[in-house]
């Protein structure tokens, strides 16, 4: 799975917009989550990481 495919995946599954993304990252402003899904950034491997352990606790969650 690409950055572009990651970032957009998991943000469009929690239903969060790019600005909520770019808040719940670090990131100043969601046109660096815009410019990621457009493959005209890279995530730095911190953000990458960031981006996993969000992925892992908030959508691989099991119902209870």
């Amino acid at each position: 799975m690409t950055d572009s495919e990651l970032m957009k995946s998991t943000r469009k599954a929690l239903g969060l917009t790019q600005s909520q993304m770019a808040e719940k990252l670090g990131y100043r402003h969601h046109k660096e989550i815009s410019n990621i899904e457009l493959e005209k950034q890279v995530m730095s491997d911190q953000v990458r990481n960031h981006l996993l352990t969000i992925r892992k606790h908030e959508l691989e969650k099991e119902p209870v």
